[in-house]
């Protein structure tokens, strides 16, 4: 069994799309990173049902994943005897207070859980052996103790940047001041879909790579936000989405998806305000013309993996991209027509940007 790590049982696609968007949006809140797997190795499983299982059906399950914590996720589950529950409309996405708060609860079961685990191990072991001759054993209970710090998720995380602050305005509908260790201010303002930002674009790639925590944040009236912008350029907030998405990731995934995910660009995301991005119009080109995994988009554009997650991760965020089981690759040469199009591309480009 592996920690702090989901599952589902019983979840219908839609559902389980669902409810991996809301972890998502989540993450910045959680107090681990939880990771959505197979229901053989998971900590938690939920389990969806349509209709009240009655105790027998639940202890069936129980008995399939004897080592697992078990959450029922159901409209009503009144008859049912199980510690842990998330109440939901089976058809609407579940309440992200509730499962946050949950997902937190989970996890100091599951850390408990653990601990109490080594420790009886540590009991069992030195009371079999001679405790002069066991001094590595009392090593080991230190480092139960006193665990080791977290190491970095190989996921990509919303708080690991500026995109979780982004992500809770826009969630919130709350207009934020923020402001950088260097003292530069970005204002959001997702009311009017809107963002404020003075300096260059390298300099705001810079402040969306940092962590949320290395902002001061200060929440703004309607008026105060037209007081400290009104001689300001506003820009469309769902540019920065996008962009604080595809810089922040680092090509690394997001939580809930796999580099076999089979996938499609359902609309073209609007970088027109990125000068240097014909490498993910060339992306956007191929994603939107066939459905396959991210590995086969790279070799087939002829740019790195990582670039094709970022670009995923970005387009995911403005909810542009969709999942499929049927895998479809166009069959024409796809290299030597993307090659005339990033042709085009870089002409275009030099053309737009020329007077810059």
């Amino acid at each position: 069994m592996q920690k702090t790590t989901l599952a589902f049982h019983n979840f219908n696609r839609k559902q389980a799309e669902n409810f991996s968007a809301i972890l998502t949006l989540s993450a910045m809140s959680l107090n681990d990173n939880w990771n959505v797997i197979v229901p053989e190795s998971a900590g938690v499983i939920f389990v969806a049902s349509e209709q009240v299982l009655t105790q027998n059906e639940w202890d069936d399950i129980q008995g399939q994943y004897a080592e697992a914590i078990l959450v029922a996720y159901s409209d009503d589950l009144a008859p049912l005897k199980c510690q842990y529950e998330l109440l939901t409309k089976m058809t609407k996405l579940p309440a992200r207070a509730e499962l946050i708060a949950l997902l937190n609860q989970l996890a100091v079961e599951l850390e408990n859980r653990e601990l109490s685990s080594l420790t009886g191990s540590f009991e069992t072991e030195l009371i079999s052996s001679d405790f002069s001759e066991n001094n590595d054993a009392i090593i080991d209970l230190m480092d139960v103790v006193n665990p080791p710090e977290r190491v970095e998720s190989r996921f990509f995380l919303p708080n690991d940047c500026f995109l979780g602050i982004l992500l809770d305005s826009i969630e919130s509908g709350r207009t934020y001041d923020c402001k950088s260790p260097c003292g530069a201010h970005l204002y959001l303002c997702p009311q009017q879909n809107k963002y404020v930002f003075l300096a260059s674009r390298s300099d705001l790639n810079e402040l969306l790579l940092m962590s949320e925590d290395d902002f001061t944040v200060m929440e703004l009236s309607q008026m105060d936000f037209e007081q400290k912008t009104k001689l300001m350029e506003s820009k469309n907030l769902n540019d920065l989405l996008w962009s604080a998405a595809v810089v922040g990731s680092g090509g690394r995934l997001m939580k809930g998806h796999g580099l076999d995910d089979v996938v499609h660009l359902k609309h073209w995301p609007d970088i027109s305000h990125i000068k240097t991005a014909n490498h993910y119009l060339i992306i956007a080109a191929f994603m939107s013309k066939n459905t396959v995994d991210m590995e086969t988009i790279a070799e087939h554009t002829e740019q790195t993996l990582e670039d094709v997650i970022d670009f995923h991760n970005g387009c995911h965020i403005l909810d542009l991209i969709e999942r499929d089981d049927e895998y479809s690759l166009n069959s024409k040469p796809v290299s030597d027509k993307l090659r005339q199009l990033r042709g085009r591309i870089f002409e275009t480009l030099h053309l737009n940007v020329a007077g810059d």
